[in-house]
């Protein structure tokens, strides 16, 4: 669902993302990355209705692996697309495309259609299998809180307390205004050890059962309090 919301997002500005007459031209694209595969990103369409098509054909697989029918297939279909637009465009993307990217690589190998998916109800039965294919996808996103905190942890304002100010008077990226909820030093200082807390917790105690949902309700907050705070 959420790759088949990024995909939607850009589909308005596809031009000029993806096409000559847009920000970056193919042979910009290649200049900077010439070790491309040839292939990767000459799939993408050079301009309507073609490009149109490649987005809803994207779309379609995307659709179509939500619901599990020929789910091999469709996650193979979906990761070469998003790779293909990634390549054509690489400066538009930010980490959280690099997440989903691998994720739909990890996927195409996975049994991801055992169950709960229409290529179940058409075989009629449910398989019971290993859920290794899960695991690769939690560790990659347990990593991914590690390094998030690896990577803030030397920063002066992480340690002294001052991060979220920054974050949150970022204007150009403002959504809404919490003025008052970040109002005082002490605010921000604990909204930002909370953050580290909380970020600290998502690749440690979560593997706990015992504290599993209290974490992953912490990192839910966390993100929709970024989502309202701050647009990307």
């Amino acid at each position: 669902i959420v790759i088949f919301l990024a995909v939607l997002g850009r589909y308005p500005f596809r031009e000029l993302f993806y096409t000559d007459l847009g920000l970056v031209s193919s042979e910009t694209t290649a200049k900077h990355f010439p070790n491309i595969p040839f292939l990767f990103f000459r799939w993408v369409p050079v301009a309507d209705p073609w490009l149109k098509y490649y987005f809803l054909a994207i779309m379609l697989s995307t659709v179509s692996l939500i619901v599990g029918f020929k789910t091999r297939m469709s996650s193979i279909l979906v990761f070469l697309g998003l790779i293909s637009l990634s390549n054509r465009n690489f400066f538009i993307d930010n980490a959280g495309d690099d997440l989903m990217r691998i994720n739909c690589f990890f996927l195409m190998f996975c049994p991801a259609g055992a169950a709960y998916s229409v290529d179940c109800w058409l075989k009629g039965e449910t398989k019971l299998v290993s859920p290794w294919g899960q695991r690769l996808l939690q560790l990659q996103l347990a990593y991914l809180y590690l390094d998030t905190v690896y990577l803030k942890l030397p920063g002066e304002a992480w340690q002294n307390g001052t991060a979220l100010y920054y974050a949150l008077n970022y204007l150009e990226l403002r959504r809404f205004d919490f003025k008052y909820l970040f109002y005082y030093l002490w605010q921000i200082k604990i909204a930002t050890y909370s953050i580290m807390i909380a970020e600290t917790a998502m690749f440690s105690l979560v593997w706990f059962r015992k504290f599993r949902y209290w974490v992953l309700g912490a990192a839910f907050l966390l993100h929709f309090g970024i989502n309202l705070s701050m647009q990307f």
